[in-house]
């Protein structure tokens, strides 16, 4: 299980680690958040940018212990930024 806590919240939300997307809706007071986990397989990569339409905040989670793979992460964000911004103009 993937344990996903909101520090706002008085209770946690469990995620399901699965291929694929997940997603859950949090309700905060009068706020509605919807938080996707669309996973980091290179193969899933390319169908990020349908899910940046309408999106008011990205929290992007990278495993800090494999040192390798940050500068590779840190890349593949750069690039998926930019072609959701050319997609959006």
């Amino acid at each position: 299980m993937f344990h996903f806590a909101c520090k706002f919240m008085c209770d946690d939300i469990s995620l399901m680690l699965l291929l694929g997307f997940n997603v859950e809706k949090v309700q905060y007071k009068n706020v509605m958040f919807t938080v996707w986990d669309v996973g980091g397989q290179e193969k899933l990569r390319p169908l990020w940018r349908h899910y940046f339409n309408n999106t008011d905040g990205l929290i992007y989670v990278v495993d800090s212990l494999d040192r390798e793979r940050i500068g590779k992460a840190k890349a593949k964000f750069h690039v998926c930024r930019l072609s959701v911004r050319a997609a959006y103009r």
